[in-house]
């Protein structure tokens, strides 16, 4: 619901029929004209979309009521289908279906980091490794591991902390790298100290294993090892 303020510019108005009020829908997604003018006059009250679409263009001089000259430029663009059975609505504009889906509501919010983890995921699925640890990366790389804090955040788990460490918070990070124990695992598979452990982010710190060769051997010599 955060993203939704956001996620609102990637809407743009489709009219149909333009069967909907002037005055009081939010047609052109520029919110209700009723509160852009000082009043609307009576005469107009039951105008619509269409009665201001004449001749594939608009016009608004058969209004009573005085409209803003920039409330009238900024339909300039938007175009009536005149379908009889159309309705007025909003499409999506990152989609050529005009639907939205969350793959592309991810990627309209992030635009570069989507580019960005496109090369990720290809790589990562090309990586001559065993599926089952390609699974469990991508699982990382979607935040979809129920560590303790994730099941602290859903309400599934009176604490989010490691049960191994007692550190507040165990993060996919953290059960990964930050823990002690799994530290000392990683550095007896070959991962020199100073080696991306100052990366904060599990995105970009997963995108540094996958695209390094010897980095990727050692997570997976990790991931594989038997648990003690």
């Amino acid at each position: 619901m955060k993203a939704l303020p956001s996620l609102r510019e990637g809407f743009q108005p489709y009219l149909g029929s333009g069967a909907s009020s002037l005055w009081y829908t939010d047609w052109s997604g520029n919110g209700l004209w009723c509160g852009k003018v000082p009043f609307v006059h009576i005469a107009d009250t039951n105008k619509t979309v269409a009665d201001c679409w004449v001749s594939g263009q608009w016009s608004f001089n058969a209004l009573y009521t005085v409209l803003p000259t920039e409330l009238m430029n900024s339909v300039q663009q938007l175009r009536v289908a005149n379908s009889p059975l159309g309705l007025d609505h909003f499409v999506w504009r990152s989609d050529t279906s005009g639907c939205y889906t969350a793959a592309s509501g991810y990627h309209f919010l992030t635009p570069g980091l989507a580019a960005e983890g496109d090369a990720v995921w290809k790589k990562l699925w090309k990586i001559m490794i065993p599926e089952k640890v390609k699974f469990f990366l991508w699982q990382c790389l979607h935040l979809a591991l129920p560590t303790n804090q994730v099941r602290a955040d859903r309400r599934l788990s009176e604490s989010g902390a490691c049960s191994r460490c007692s550190c507040p918070q165990k993060t996919i990070l953290h059960a990964l790298r930050d823990c002690p124990y799994s530290r000392e695992v990683l550095m007896s598979g070959g991962c020199s100290r100073g080696w991306s452990f100052s990366v904060m982010d599990c995105f970009q710190w997963l995108k540094g294993i996958i695209l390094h060769k010897e980095a990727i051997t050692s997570i997976t010599m990790f991931l594989l090892k038997p648990c003690t």
